[in-house]
């Protein structure tokens, strides 16, 4: 061995949230093929996160974080009708362990702020 790098793991894990942005800025560019708007709010990033990160291993259990909490539920949301073109997925944690998912159409939102003016 040549070198030797050391890795300060709080640094990688204050890069987490940046390494998740930009997963998720993939993600949601991936969704605008259908039209959907992918929203993750805060509580949601700090799961995923917290999730994704090992001491060891920095970031790189994140991908997989993405497709076994993201991916694979909304495929099958997809599969079930409840995730169509023209749609918003809103995904949240209430309580900082479980993922929540809400989804509305393009539709009912535009209705929904022209009722809020």
């Amino acid at each position: 061995v040549d070198h030797t790098a050391c890795i300060n793991a709080e640094y990688g894990r204050q890069q987490m949230g940046r390494i998740l942005d930009i997963q998720l800025k993939h993600l949601s560019h991936q969704l605008t093929d259908k039209n959907i708007e992918l929203l993750v709010d805060d509580g949601a990033k700090q799961l995923l996160a917290g999730m994704g990160y090992d001491p060891v291993y920095g970031a790189r259990p994140l991908k997989r974080v993405i497709q076994k909490q993201l991916l694979i539920p909304m495929a099958n949301m997809v599969l079930q009708g409840e995730l169509k073109d023209n749609s918003v997925l809103r995904v949240f944690s209430e309580n900082a362990k479980d993922l929540k998912f809400a989804v509305t159409s393009r539709k009912q939102l535009s209705t929904e702020s022209v009722d809020k003016v």
